[in-house]
């Protein structure tokens, strides 16, 4: 899937761009009093392997990205963390031989209707250049689950007014999970646009799980660098196939099974590991203003 955020001036670092020279990062790193409360906008680059046993031929590697708005406020060498989702990019699937790649666009309201999640982080000091380790981040679209590493279902909550199945907003967790309608659109699970997919679909709904933790260092009060990293027993995006439609109608049953079997498996590439940069920007940037800013903010 593919979809598709002003800075404060933290010292230049935030306005000024990623510093890339060693004697630039050494500088930054020297030891200060170290305090990360407030906000930085994190891009997260998912360095990633994709698999599709359906479709009978190796798949390359490929790369993505996420990002998110982290609230941080530290206290000691404890950081608690509140994580908005702001952009989520699933790799493409890119097959041999053919001039255009299957890809997914997430619904336009689909990220914007996840809830923020809340996290904590431990600093190897209170000092810049300290090391940084983040718990997993987890957010969840287009299913209720009882716990965050629930299965993903595939069948739809019960409930719903007027034909229309319940919304996650108004769906609590139950101890069996279920699919609902993330965004609102009157179908059960999260939807996504369909493009070049050897099965001719126009849209795709699906039980969605990103989930990941954050493993580096600060070397500045405005900056945090380093690893993402794969929960154990985790994947960093997972999702599950409720249904889809073609044409404005609803598939039948034997093009939801051929979705299904197509449905990549995502993990992280042994041989290139996944990375983060955390900038501190002004506490009243939200998601919009960060998708605006990205490019400068990480040149």
């Amino acid at each position: 899937m593919a979809s598709g955020f002003a800075a404060c001036d933290g010292g230049g670092a935030a306005g000024s761009g990623v510093a890339t020279d060693e004697s630039a990062r050494e500088e930054a790193c020297e030891p200060a009093p170290l305090d990360l409360t407030g906000l930085f906008a994190v891009q997260a680059t998912l360095n990633v392997a994709v698999d599709s046993p359906a479709i009978g031929v190796p798949i390359p590697p490929a790369t993505s990205s996420i990002l998110l708005l982290a609230g941080m406020a530290q206290e000691g060498e404890a950081v608690a963390i509140t994580a908005q989702i702001c952009q989520i990019e699933i790799p493409a699937v890119v097959l041999e031989n053919s001039d255009e790649a299957i890809t997914f666009e997430p619904h336009e309201d689909l990220v914007a209707s996840i809830g923020a999640s809340t996290s904590r982080g431990r600093l190897g000091a209170t000092e810049t250049c300290a090391t940084f380790q983040g718990d997993p981040i987890t957010a969840v679209a287009g299913a209720v689950l009882a716990t965050p590493d629930a299965p993903l279902p595939e069948t739809c909550c019960e409930g719903g007014t007027d034909g229309q199945p319940p919304t996650c907003a108004r769906t609590a967790p139950s101890v069996a999970a279920c699919a609902c309608d993330q965004e609102g659109d009157g179908h059960c699970g999260a939807t996504v646009y369909a493009h070049n997919t050897p099965v001719p679909i126009d849209e795709i709904y699906v039980t969605l799980r990103t989930s990941f933790a954050l493993d580096g260092t600060v070397p500045s009060g405005d900056r945090i660098e380093g690893k993402v990293v794969t929960p154990e027993g985790a994947r960093l995006i997972e999702q599950s196939v409720v249904g889809c439609s073609r044409g404005g109608e609803p598939c039948i049953q034997g093009f939801v099974d051929a979705v299904r079997s197509l449905n990549p498996i995502i993990t992280q590439n042994p041989d290139e590991p996944s990375t983060f940069l955390g900038r501190r920007v002004a506490g009243d940037l939200d998601c919009a203003g960060f998708v605006a800013i990205r490019d400068s903010l990480f040149r």
